[in-house]
């Protein structure tokens, strides 16, 4: 089964990198998006943005955002060439800066164009692992019966049940999207993604599911441990996992902004937890 943390934009720094593979916590990763615009990065940059990766020596994936079809390709063709095991498409990032410019989610609103860039992206990279990362719809989870059929140019779909609109509402119907979503792929493995916090979870969903595995953000920084115990390992308290995973954060980054520590704990605890404002208190 196929089991990833999510990518995590703003949160995936370089110390909470070094700290979840310094501590085994991942088989393989994929990087926050890498926003493409109007040319290709220079070296330089792309060097910068994979090195928290490439220096954990694990399998990473980096995932791309743009509206350019061409320009998106170049980029992927470099990323692979600095050492990136395969690339990852984002339709799904529901921010309205990026949605209004026909990145992220906006993608979903022109299929087209979609096509257009992985197309692209394919023929330039050859057989080297592609994929997207992509919600249910723009405005209404049905979007994906049309969308996901023409992606047959992909390896393998990262799906999240909420659509755009929804941003990260609550909402209900969560398993019948990821069925829908894995009938209309066809033959491209679907990794399922949203709201997955346990392993017994996983397991209860792949089990009903014919998917191809899962994707775990928030649930994987309360339990750190998660993923490996989805794979089956028996691990240690959650509760244990988590201290590690913020001391050995703190001890890579010493004069790490308090900022960014209550960020980091509160992702971690939440702010209604005992310990966590203790921590505040302290910081």
């Amino acid at each position: 089964m196929e089991v990833w943390p999510a990518p995590f934009e703003g949160v995936m720094s370089d110390p909470v990198v070094r700290a979840i593979g310094e501590l085994g916590l991942v088989e393989q990763w994929m990087t926050p998006f890498l926003r493409v615009t109007t040319a290709v990065p220079r070296a330089k940059i792309l060097r910068e943005f994979a090195a928290p990766y490439a220096a954990c020596r694990i399998p990473y994936t980096v995932q791309i955002m743009g509206v350019d079809p061409e320009i998106m390709a170049g980029c992927a063709a470099e990323m692979l060439a600095l050492g990136a095991r395969g690339i990852n498409v984002n339709f799904g990032c529901p921010s309205r800066q990026v949605t209004n410019g026909g990145a992220g989610g906006g993608g979903l609103k022109n299929p087209g164009r979609m096509v257009k860039i992985l197309s692209k992206i394919r023929q330039t990279v050859g057989n080297a692992p592609l994929s997207v990362k992509m919600r249910s719809g723009f405005n209404d989870p049905a979007e994906c019966r049309t969308i996901l059929p023409e992606l047959g140019m992909t390896d393998m779909i990262f799906f999240h049940f909420r659509t755009v609109k929804e941003q990260y509402l609550q909402v209900p119907g969560r398993e019948e999207r990821f069925q829908q979503a894995i009938a209309a792929a066809g033959n491209i493995p679907v990794v399922i993604n949203g709201d997955i916090n346990s392993a017994a979870e996983a397991r209860e969903l792949t089990g009903r599911l014919p998917a191809a595995g899962v994707m775990c953000g928030r649930g994987f920084f309360r339990d750190p441990y998660l993923l490996r115990r989805i794979k089956g390992e028996t691990m240690g308290p959650a509760a244990e996992a988590a201290e590690r995973l913020y001391q050995t954060v703190l001890a890579l980054a010493p004069d790490w902004p308090a900022g960014k520590k209550i960020e980091l704990g509160n992702l971690i605890w939440g702010s209604a937890n005992p310990y966590f404002r203790q921590l505040t208190q302290k910081i």
